[in-house]
């Protein structure tokens, strides 16, 4: 909804969300690339990253551990799943297995020296 919202009478849509037009044109125009660590970012910004990985694997491990954790909780045949939503922790039991769709391969996109290479070239490949 948001990505329209530039556009004629989305500007009313805008203003009752609370924001400027200008606001919503440059959130419709925003853009998402991958970063390639080792060639886009600087020693120090890959440093931090990689620290940032290895605490979030971390974290991950956890998770894992307490989710196996708490299965004994669940009735026979059913299986307990977790969302972390917004910091909150909530829980659902399902029956079965519960097994999360596979998420959909990223188009191929242009990386970050790329992308701002052509913003540069006012927005044009070479």
């Amino acid at each position: 909804m948001v990505a329209g919202m530039a556009h004629g009478g989305d500007a009313r849509m805008a203003w009752a969300m609370g924001m400027t037009e200008d606001k919503a044109m440059t959130t419709a125009t925003a853009w998402m690339n991958d970063v390639d660590v080792d060639n886009d970012l600087d020693e120090q910004q890959a440093e931090y990253y990689r620290a940032y990985r290895a605490l979030r694997a971390k974290a991950n491990a956890a998770r894992i551990e307490f989710e196996e954790s708490m299965q004994g909780m669940a009735e026979p045949g059913h299986k307990l799943v977790f969302n972390y939503r917004f910091g909150k922790l909530s829980l659902a039991q399902v029956k079965g297995e519960y097994n999360q769709a596979p998420s959909k391969p990223k188009a191929n996109r242009p990386s970050l020296s790329e992308f701002l290479a052509k913003q540069a070239n006012g927005g044009h490949s070479r």
